[in-house]
């Protein structure tokens, strides 16, 4: 498995962050740095793209929450698109659709 890397990118209002490889236990404190960096300067929406990320765990979920705090604190809102399918069941096993809404796709 690769390891995490995070790439966070700005066209117009929104801010596309998106994880590509392996969420291992040791990669989640550097993306936690990467991820809340990219939502320090306000954007309205904030989408974390998933489609290449191969493996995430409970640690990672919980960062996605971190940052969906942040964006809210300065008045944007944090969608998920294109999990993976193994992602995606992990996504829907912790219920974080309740919280955060995930589209098939970024558009």
């Amino acid at each position: 498995m690769d390891k995490l890397r995070v790439y966070s990118e700005r066209t117009g209002d929104t801010l596309v962050i998106s994880l590509q490889g392996s969420a291992g236990i040791s990669e989640v404190d550097q993306a936690e740095r990467e991820m809340l960096a990219a939502v320090a300067t306000p954007a309205p929406i904030v989408v974390l793209d998933l489609g290449t990320l191969e493996y995430t765990n409970s640690l990672l979920v919980g960062l996605m929450m971190k940052v969906n705090q942040a964006a809210k604190a300065s008045g944007g809102k944090v969608r998920i698109a294109r999990p993976t399918e193994y992602v995606r069941g992990v996504l829907d096993a912790m219920k974080v659709g309740k919280v955060l809404p995930i589209y098939p796709d970024i558009e």
